[in-house]
């Protein structure tokens, strides 16, 4: 058996929405979920980038990748685990100097360099054939050309093609941003059986389950809250095993009607809707009272609006006629000035 996961973001640090020990326990969280599936797992294991959140850690937090590290069979490095200072050494680099590297496989994005790495698992029937994230987009795509030519040593066995990016990012991407189109995907699976993207963090299956956007392991915050898995590939077939789910651990509710007391096993809680504004402070309280009766939650969102907050602040916006507007704006510039002047007094 071969276990998959990805993005557990090791040394998380969130500010918003959270308390100071909720934000530790958040990062705690993290990190023993991540411990608990690579030492839960049975046979190989492999983590599909970004192990830590942050380039560089601090010794605490090195150290406790490293114990996660050193339980996996392959580590890829994430976009996380990429600097565009080729001088510097990131965390994840120095936990592959000081692991025995014969049991583990850390596959490091090198700058500037296309890095494409193959893995043959004889007892699972498998190829595993991994690509980090790159430094950009362009050399990304080169490694993917590159690894094409993979397989064809293991025409028998399955293969499988690791990578971590993108996948149709409807967002404008930088230079640095990976992404793999529809497009690619569907030539790579004409020599892969398999494609599993790390990166993003809410789940996908497309291409009738041959291209599987894994998801993160754990919610980092209230923007990636899905049901989290791992994925298990065993005699040929890939499943997925469902570690987290969103309907248990994550509700949201109407700020007219904010539970009270015990809401465990919820983790993040958003209220939201309409009040008047002096129900404001009565919702702080029981916000408040909430995160006393809860040692389990690890965030709370408010995204109460205030009834007729929007349109208060519209009237305030439109107290200025249009021309008031452009007279204002030319103020400084007497010529342009009085030809506006002139241009109403002959409209």
């Amino acid at each position: 058996m071969i276990t998959f996961f990805t993005d557990p973001h090791i040394g998380l640090k969130r500010t918003a929405n959270t308390t100071p020990i909720s934000r530790a326990k958040l990062r705690d969280h993290i990190a023993m979920t991540a411990f608990d599936v690579v030492s839960n797992a049975s046979g190989k294991v492999v983590c599909l980038g970004d192990l830590f959140d942050n380039y560089s850690n601090t010794e605490d937090i090195i150290l406790t990748g490293r114990s996660i590290a050193s339980m996996c069979d392959i580590v890829l490095g994430g976009n996380h685990d990429v600097t565009q200072d080729a001088t510097k050494t990131g965390s994840l680099e120095l936990v592959a100097k000081t692991i025995n590297t014969t049991a583990t496989q850390i596959v490091l994005p090198r700058f500037n360099e296309v890095v494409v790495s193959s893995h043959y698992y004889e007892e699972d029937n498998c190829v595993l054939v991994s690509v980090p994230h790159h430094s950009t987009q362009g050399l990304f795509e080169d490694a993917l050309a590159s690894s094409i030519s993979y397989p064809t040593e293991f025409q028998e066995c399955t293969s499988i093609l690791l990578l971590h990016c993108n996948y149709e990012s409807p967002h404008e991407l930088t230079e640095t941003s990976l992404n793999l189109s529809e497009g690619q995907a569907e030539q790579l699976l004409s020599r892969f059986d398999y494609i599993l993207l790390g990166h993003e963090h809410n789940p996908r299956d497309l291409f009738d389950g041959r291209l599987i956007i894994v998801g993160n392991t754990h919610p980092t915050s209230f923007s990636d809250i899905s049901d989290k898995r791992i994925l298990q590939f065993e005699d040929g077939e890939m499943r997925s095993q469902w570690i987290w789910r969103e309907a248990e651990m994550a509700i949201s509710c109407p700020a007219t009607d904010v539970p009270e007391g015990d809401i465990s096993p919820v983790q993040f809680l958003e209220v939201e809707g309409e009040v008047e504004h002096g129900q404001l402070a009565f919702i702080a309280k029981s916000i408040s009272s909430l995160w006393r009766s809860n040692p389990q939650l690890l965030a709370v969102k408010s995204s109460v609006k205030v009834t007729g907050m929007q349109e208060a602040v519209r009237r305030k916006a439109d107290t200025r006629s249009l021309p008031q507007l452009i007279e204002e704006e030319l103020a400084e510039n007497r010529d342009q000035l009085d030809m506006w002047h002139e241009a109403l007094r002959n409209g």
